[in-house]
């Protein structure tokens, strides 16, 4: 059988096992609270400890304030960036040039003081300009001493830095002094060489003339391309009808409308003349009929004169054609001309603007000269003006004694004893694989789970389940586990023999075994449990029945089915124990006496539960699951390592082993899921007794899928046994 592929989860299904997760580490937490105490506690005990041994320290105060500055003029004044000010001033006192040029000045002063380490602070005063300046020593004098000397040269380092930024703002400035002069004498120069070379009244006159002729012969241009297309679109009786309406100016002339010819004319007038005579005859028709000699006269005179017109159209076409090229060839003169007019245009105006950029840079570099002289003036005057913005409010009072802050280093000290507690914590949970709570099994398996069994109070030993059992939670759990083997959907193939087993001992398979049958035989069904853990078996204990024939007897021959079932308390149940011990449980598991073992049970019993060894302990369990219809895998929660039983759950697949799901075994009822189970005596009606009801003789239950018929074979019966002691076999099932 293949391992089944991880699912795919759901949004909801994360959030489950995220809260999962967390109840795994609250009750970690809670498991384990004696690591956090533990490590809080030494943190703290450090703490304390290092606090204790730490030198006296005193403490002096001093106060710098930020003074107005004398504002001559705007460029007159040693300014500072005042954005990035307050940072610019705490840098400078705790740079390493000023604290060297203060122990150097402390040790003139004050030779006989002993140089010692200084902490200095330096703290703004919200919404002011003052500084307060704090020096923390193990020397109360040194302390104080360190403090006026800080001040003293934190003062001269700022008349040094201001007079030093003087004295190289002076020599930046002459430099550039120098420089723009060399630029004005630079663009002086080319504006008199490009003044000598061209004369500006004649540049500006040119551009001005040959601007209006310019726009003149574009104009031309335009009204001939204009001629052109009328000329091209319009018929020779409309350009010639067009024309004559137009008056025979100069202006007509220069837009390229040309007068009308003579045969122009001619076609107008031979026009006129024949719609004169159709008037004509269109009059004597009305008197006269169509063969009168003066309307054939008449018809004669007009063919005569639409010959005559077809000639005149004929000129004027021609004609027509002829204009069209004439002005084609103006066209092409005019572009001509205006392309030479556009380039002289152009040169004359580049001139112009090369003036007007030498003047400018002329008038800019003069310009700029000027203001540098006005700076040096101003930067030479203020080098003698004390315009300094920071002065001393309060010299260094003396020394006084530091109080430690005991509390803070030992809440500190918790803090860090919790992290490290809780990273302890994490890392003993990843390598602590054990199940803590069902949430787990789904964060490390795939397998499906079929029921969740509930501890259950007490020690030592566990009973089984009872007709009128008082532990309802422990009850309903195999109840719950009962309906989802019957009801889960097998494929097809109904498990009627079903294997117990667990990855290492003490998982509480026996248990599983045993209350799993037992639950089943309550419903009625016939059920057969079979201990085939021929180790270390104890059903037979268990249920206080003499030890006799069992599994171990029928594998070597010695006994048969009917001669090694035992009757137990309960009605439908029936025991196979393990009987003889054998030397080596796998090889006598691959006889043929098993099987046929297997086979018969499964004719007589509807169901057939076996109680098997561990699977990682031997290798007995490995080689009877094949045989079995389905295995049921047991956890116990707090109990099994992840690791284990998933290197047994993998050697069950490579079995080909029908794994049909896990019971998670003593799961705490502290939890949320079991509160619901309070209501079990509320849903029981009084006086009630599941004793009545488990002495009626019931139906077998068959599966969910198809009905399974009675696999009771024609002749035998169960008989009820009266108490729990070993009954012959041949009376449990008779002939």
């Amino acid at each position: 059988m293949d391992r089944l592929p991880p699912p795919t989860q759901t949004a909801s299904q994360k959030l489950t096992h995220f809260n999962d997760r967390m109840r795994r580490y609250m009750k970690l937490i809670a498991r384990r609270w004696w690591v956090i105490l533990l490590l809080v506690s030494g943190a703290i005990c450090l703490q304390a400890w290092k606090t204790s041994k730490l030198p006296d320290e005193y403490r002096s105060n001093a106060r710098i304030v930020v003074t107005g500055q004398l504002a001559l003029k705007e460029s007159v004044h040693y300014r500072e960036e005042m954005a990035n000010f307050y940072g610019t001033q705490a840098q400078i006192l705790n740079s390493g040039e000023l604290r060297r040029r203060v122990g150097e000045r402390v040790k003139v002063l004050h030779p006989g003081l002993a140089p010692s380490v200084v902490n200095l602070t330096i703290e703004r005063q919200k919404n002011s300009s003052v500084f307060d300046l704090e020096s923390l020593s193990r020397d109360a004098a040194y302390a104080r001493a360190y403090l006026d000397a800080l001040l003293d040269e934190y003062i001269n380092f700022r008349r040094e830095m201001r007079s030093r930024v003087s004295e190289n703002t002076l020599d930046a400035l002459t430099e550039e002094l120098a420089r723009a002069q060399k630029r004005v004498s630079a663009s002086e120069e080319e504006l008199k060489k490009f003044q000598s070379e061209n004369n500006l009244v004649v540049l500006e006159e040119g551009r001005n003339s040959s601007a209006a002729y310019l726009e003149e012969l574009k104009s031309k241009l335009a009204d001939m391309k204009t001629e052109q297309n009328l000329l091209r679109r319009l018929d020779i009786e409309q350009d010639i009808l067009r024309r004559n309406r137009l008056p025979d100016t100069y202006e007509s002339q220069r837009k390229g409308v040309m007068p009308l010819a003579e045969s122009e004319r001619d076609f107008l007038e031979t026009k006129q003349q024949i719609e004169l005579l159709r008037a004509e005859l269109s009059q004597l028709l009305k008197v006269m009929k169509p063969k009168h000699p003066q309307v054939a006269s008449l018809q004669h005179r007009i063919g005569q004169a639409e010959t005559m017109l077809a000639i005149y159209r004929k000129q004027s076409e021609e004609q027509n054609a002829q204009r069209i090229k004439s002005i084609e060839l103006q066209i092409e003169n005019l572009e001509t001309e205006v392309e030479t007019w556009e380039a002289k245009a152009l040169a004359t105006r580049d001139k112009l603007n090369d003036f007007q950029r030498l003047a400018g840079q002329v008038e800019r570099d003069q310009g700029f000269y000027e203001k540098l002289l006005l700076s040096m003036h101003d930067v030479d005057q203020s080098q003698n003006l004390n315009q300094d913005s920071v002065s001393i409010m309060e010299r260094a009072t003396a020394a006084s004694l530091v109080k430690r802050d005991r509390a803070r280093p030992l809440a500190m000290g918790a803090v860090m004893g919790g992290l490290l507690a809780l990273v302890l914590l994490l890392v003993i949970d990843r390598l602590d694989d054990k199940l803590r709570a069902v949430g787990d099994f789904a964060l490390n398996f795939n397998e499906e789970l079929l029921g969740v069994i509930p501890s259950v109070d007490g020690k030592g030993k566990i009973m089984p389940l009872q007709a009128n059992d008082d532990r309802h939670m422990f009850s309903e759990a195999y109840r719950n586990l009962r309906s989802s083997l019957l009801f889960k959907d097998w494929r097809g193939q109904e498990p009627h023999s079903i294997l117990i087993t667990s990855a290492v001992p003490v998982e509480g398979k026996t248990t599983v075994a045993t209350n799993l049958a037992i639950t089943m035989a309550l419903a009625g069904s016939r059920v057969l449990l079979i201990d085939a853990d021929l180790r270390r078996g104890s059903l037979t204990k268990q249920f206080e029945v003499p030890e006799g024939p069992g599994l171990g007897d029928i594998i070597l021959g010695e006994a048969t089915l009917n001669q090694s079932i035992v009757r137990t308390a309960y009605e439908y149940l029936a025991l196979l124990g393990r009987g003889r011990d054998l030397p080596a449980c796998s090889e006598n598991f691959l006889g043929v006496e098993l099987r046929d073992c297997l086979r018969d049970a499964k004719e007589r019993f509807d169901f057939v539960v076996i109680d098997s060894a561990p699977v990682l302990v031997a290798d007995d369990t490995t080689t009877l699951a094949p045989l079995a219809d389905t295995t049921l895998f047991v956890m116990r929660i707090n109990a099994t390592p992840a690791r284990l039983a998933d290197k047994a759950l993998q050697l069950l697949y490579r079995r080909q082993v029908n794994v049909g799901g896990v019971v998670l075994n003593c799961e705490s009822v502290s939890t949320n899921d079991y509160r619901t189970y309070g209501y079990y005596k509320y849903y029981s009606a009084p006086g009630q007794s599941a004793t009545k009801l488990d002495n009626v003789r019931r139906r077998s239950i068959p599966f969910a899928g198809k009905r399974r018929a009675s696999r009771r074979p024609v002749g035998l019966e169960v008989k009820p046994a009266a108490s729990a002691e070993e009954v012959p076999a041949d009376e449990i099932f008779v002939e």
